[in-house]
């Protein structure tokens, strides 16, 4: 069109690049820009060559019209600061964005940011305006540096070094793999560009392979390091057996009688008593310096019997540690019951462990949804996907478990016989819904227990809900389980697990412990009336709190009872709103947290005055307003 300048504006969708021009509906001077300046946290001192990402949060443009076909496009551009740290993005169509700065060797930062854990606020662009005299300040990264000795003094090359950091999941406070790296032929390491905070360093040699229950090694799931026969050439999708690599010197702990446990700083393999490593900004923590030795790896014997006491042949046995699945990912070893009966692991660590051993099938349709959480209950009201039709109904289940303490000595004659497991009755009700109208809605809901840990192999048969509500579940052995509600979506908008009771103790907060086979029956009851809640947030200028997180934290008798925890961000007006279930709560306003840590009791001590308690009632709605605590 003649006398119209034409602009050319980069569209990322779906990681591919469009580049169209802008139409008479978006005029050029309609279009907005943002400049500022990056600089060192705390200093002056300008960043060159930072890159700055410029992010649409609208997930659409007004113009110009996107391609046929194509209904969200999202707006990323970037730029790079000059010598003086400047940046200017010019050109921007009005929107709602977000701002982020990246460097190597410094924290990403964002704009509107409060604290390390934060992503940043969105903003809103008008048309033609000038978002100037931005400062985004980025904080140095840090190292740990160190030698890995092996218990003769020797220098211990390949060793795999990881600096672990507390996180909250699922209302555990666990240890989580920050970076992770291999020492050099000197036994030296280098962990770097991590952020400051406290950190557990951890180091264990490199394993060989164990092989499957099918006596195959897959070789994915093995460290390949500089000199050994098995190298990145290796086509990781290749399977081979414990004799072809025996044939190609590589042995593990089965072979050797020989394993490693994980090596806390300053050198113990107790996690309660390693020291944590503090790093400040930009601060580089020397000589981390601790010794790897191994440990006896011992058998692990014994026979599974059937319920007529008949060698349990084909079988499938579990070992599974009790103490490193909430720090390190579950570790386990699975085995086959031979023709005899018999089991045996090899290569086993010190330690205490679950044996569990199983034979006939759980339903395909099986999961674990919302697991990983210290109570409460799961409630899915949507359906999963279930067998299909024709299907042949699993084989019959039967059930063993047993706790074993390995030291240094080989574990034999272990003794267990298969049997139907422990069983419990149970039903499910709506409140304030009898009758036909209640049974409606619960029929073909699925009730599962999840163990803890959770695994398939000692999971009990779940029970589908009959037309009166009633349910019988199958297969327990003692542990601790999570009840999940699954298929529930034929219940009402807004629906909540009021109560789970079990012989008239509560059976989700924190959750239901079976030891023995349970006398009665396991009583489940749905909400459907929840409350809401408004909070309005200002800080200490009486200044709306935008980007505040408001967290509803339930009263003491319900703290571990996990979805009754409620989040939420506060707007631009620092408002915020959530749906709520009927109780007491003590409602908090913070400027920066770290995701999760309103489930550490220890944490909540520190703002102990600082909330405010609110009471919640069925259909309700309350308001709130809160004063923001401050980043500390």
């Amino acid at each position: 069109m003649k006398g119209i300048k034409s602009l050319f504006v980069s569209l990322v969708l779906l990681g591919s690049v469009f580049t169209l021009p802008v139409h008479a509906a978006q005029q050029p001077q309609d279009l907005a820009s943002v400049e500022g300046t990056v600089v060192q946290a705390g200093t002056s001192t300008p960043l060159a060559r930072t890159r700055l990402v410029l992010n649409s949060q609208d997930g659409r443009i007004t113009a110009p019209p996107p391609p046929p076909g194509v209904t969200r496009v999202n707006v990323t551009m970037t730029v790079t600061t000059d010598d003086q740290g400047r940046f200017v993005f010019s050109n921007v169509p009005p929107g709602n964005f977000q701002l982020v700065a990246t460097h190597d060797g410094f924290v990403t930062a964002a704009y509107g940011e409060s604290g390390p854990t934060r992503s940043g606020k969105r903003f809103q662009l008008a048309p033609k305006q000038q978002l100037k005299n931005i400062v985004l300040s980025m904080t140095p990264t840090s190292t740990i540096t160190g030698r890995i000795k092996n218990s003769f003094g020797e220098p211990a090359g390949n060793v795999t070094v990881e600096a672990h950091r507390y996180v909250f999941q699922g209302g555990r406070r666990v240890l989580d793999s920050v970076m992770s790296v291999l020492t050099n032929d000197l036994g030296e390491y280098r962990l770097y560009y991590l952020e400051p905070g406290q950190y557990i360093v951890t180091a264990i040699p490199a394993a060989a392979p164990t092989a499957g229950p099918d006596g195959k090694v897959f070789l994915g799931n093995f460290t390949r390091i500089p000199g050994s026969p098995i190298t990145e050439s290796t086509n990781p999708e290749r399977t081979t057996t414990t004799r072809a690599l025996a044939a190609l010197g590589v042995v593990g702990a089965a072979d050797t009688g020989e394993t490693y446990l994980p090596v806390f700083f300053p050198g113990t393999t107790d996690l309660a008593t390693s020291t944590p490593i503090d790093l400040r900004p930009g601060a580089s923590f020397e000589n981390a310096d601790f010794t790897v030795s191994g440990v006896r790896a011992v058998r692990v014997r014994g026979r599974i019997l059937n319920a007529a006491g008949q060698s349990a042949r084909g079988a499938h046995v579990l070992l599974m540690s009790q103490v490193t699945g909430y720090n390190f990912g579950l570790k386990e070893e699975s085995g086959t019951v031979s023709d005899n009966g018999t089991f045996e692991f090899r290569g086993v660590a010190p330690g205490n462990y679950d044996l569990v051993a199983t034979m006939g099938d759980l339903p395909d349709d099986i999961s674990f949804p919302g697991s990983g959480y210290p109570g409460g209950a799961i409630l899915e009201t949507y359906r999963f996907d279930g067998l299909p039709p024709g299907a042949a109904p699993p084989a019959p289940r039967t059930v063993a478990k047993t706790s074993i303490q390995v030291g240094g000595a080989d574990v034999s004659n272990i003794a267990l016989t298969l049997g139907p497991g422990y069983k419990v009755g149970g039903k499910i009700t709506v409140d304030g819904r009898s009758g036909p109208e209640g049974d409606a809605l619960t029929a073909g809901i699925t009730i599962q227990l999840m163990p803890d840990p959770e695994t398939f192999e000692s999971a009990p048969m779940p029970a589908v809900v009959g037309a009166n509500g009633s349910f019988t579940i199958t297969g327990l052995v003692p542990g601790t389980y999570q009840v999940a509600i699954l298929n529930a979506d034929k219940v009402p908008p807004g629906t909540y697990v009021k109560s789970v009771m079990l012989d008239n103790v509560d059976a989700i907060n924190p959750r239901l412990v079976v030891n023995s086979e349970p006398r009665g029956q396991l009583e489940i009851v749905l909400g459907t009336k929840t409350g809401f809640a408004i909070a309005t947030v200002v800080n200490a200028k009486q200044e709306p709190a935008a980007g505040a997180r408001v967290v509803l934290v339930p009263d003491a008798p319900r703290r571990q009872h996990f979805d009754l925890y409620k989040v939420a961000a506060a707007n631009d007006s620092g408002r915020a709103a959530t749906d709520v279930e009927p109780g007491d709560y003590m409602a908090y306003a913070w400027e920066s947290i770290e995701e999760g840590a309103w489930w550490d009791p220890a944490f909540l001590v520190k703002y102990e005055g600082l909330g405010k308690p609110v009471h919640i009632n069925e259909g309700g709605t309350e308001t709130l307003n809160l004063k923001l605590i401050p980043a500390r």
